[in-house]
């Protein structure tokens, strides 16, 4: 009751202010004053066990994640949401601070180490690859455009911001394609779309040469092309993939055990698949995938062994891409442009939703001389 009445004597006193600004300042004056009130003793142990226990938990993950990997399923879901581990850790850094806690504040330094292992790279600067001005420069682009995606405007605007020299597109329905095919044929005079399949398909537009497609076998669901591509007389191979979705995250109980397993294992055998198809492939390539896997998966493990992430590589921050299902922000990095050794990554960013719940991701990248 004392609690509510604070929060209703400051709602009270914020309503009075004359500005934004000030009812911001006073709000922020008036929460250090009450919340640097003397925590009552019986309080203390439910900090210190709190944050210990999140770092145990934390821990524990980890050499869960090193030792076993995606073999438990529930580990596997776990491996699959990694990031979202870390979301009450900004939360006890502040309160642990406004309490002077120094000694549960290097409890968590722990879990800030974790995290530094796996994303730190990604805020520091990339250094960029000496590559001779005479190699061939072309900019890729992958994009989950949503098959109930109607925002055309929002879709051309993307494209036109980007000005990618390669497309990949997933989620392509036949209006879609039909609606490609009129709009950007002047800008794309070659294009690929495999739209068949009960699913909605992918599709490649260039602005070079298609000299050859081959439609891959990908079951269940058989969302892939092959194309071979004609950049400055290098021929580029060029995969679009959609691989599936994990169903296993939005499956209730008791059920989601087997689904889990099941989806694992078909992600597993839909890797191999693709990696089986890049083993045939001769010179540089590109996998422009909606892979939805994250990095922190048995899976991405895999297709990194044999391809190099592009956004990993030369992009900065985390690289959301994936909006969850009745989420407000992005909470997954799930979209990926794969790269062979030879093909050399300038920069990589993620790009605008335009009606999607993916974003695009970009690479800038030249043919290396080394082929």
């Amino acid at each position: 009751m004392q609690t509510l009445q604070r929060v209703l004597i400051l709602a009270a006193r914020l309503a009075c202010l004359p500005s934004p600004t000030a009812a911001l300042l006073e709000g922020w004056s008036a929460w250090r004053n009450w919340y640097n009130v003397d925590m009552p003793r019986h309080h203390r142990p439910v900090l210190a066990i709190t944050v210990i226990g999140y770092t145990l938990g934390l821990l524990a993950w980890f050499v869960l994640w090193l030792l076993v990997g995606d073999r438990l399923w529930w580990l596997a879901l776990l491996n699959t949401a990694a990031l979202a581990l870390f979301l009450p850790l900004p939360l006890l850094a502040v309160v642990v601070l406004m309490r002077h806690r120094w000694r549960l504040l290097m409890v968590l330094s722990l879990p800030v180490w974790l995290f530094a292992y796996l994303y730190g790279l990604r805020f520091l600067p990339h250094t960029r690859p000496t590559i001779s001005a005479a190699a061939p420069r072309l900019t890729a682009m992958t994009f989950n455009i949503l098959y109930r995606n109607h925002d055309t405007q929002a879709v051309t605007t993307a494209i036109a911001a980007v000005q990618p020299d390669l497309l990949g597109l997933q989620e392509v329905t036949p209006a879609h394609a039909r609606w490609f095919a009129e709009t950007f044929a002047a800008d794309y005079p070659y294009m690929v779309f495999r739209v068949d399949e009960p699913e909605a398909g992918v599709a490649l537009l260039s602005r070079y040469p298609i000299m050859q497609v081959t439609r891959f076998a990908l079951p269940p669901r058989n969302l892939a092309l092959h194309a071979v591509v004609d950049v400055a007389g290098t021929p580029l191979h060029v995969l679009v993939v959609h691989l599936s979705p994990n169903r296993a995250l939005r499956t209730l109980s008791p059920d989601i055990a087997p689904v889990a397993r099941e989806y694992y294992q078909l992600k597993a055998t839909e890797v191999q698949l693709v990696l089986a198809e890049l083993r045939e492939v001769q010179g540089p390539h590109l996998v422009l995938c909606d892979c939805n896997l994250t990095e922190t998966s048995a899976a991405y493990a895999q297709l990194a062994a044999v391809v190099q992430d592009s956004f990993q590589e030369a992009g900065w921050g985390l690289g959301l891409t994936s909006q969850g299902p009745g989420l407000p922000l992005r909470v997954q990095r799930i979209d990926y442009i794969w790269h062979s050794p030879d093909l050399v990554i300038e920069t990589a960013y993620v790009g605008p939703a335009a009606g999607s719940d993916h974003r695009s991701v970009v690479a800038h990248l030249r043919l290396s001389a080394k082929r």
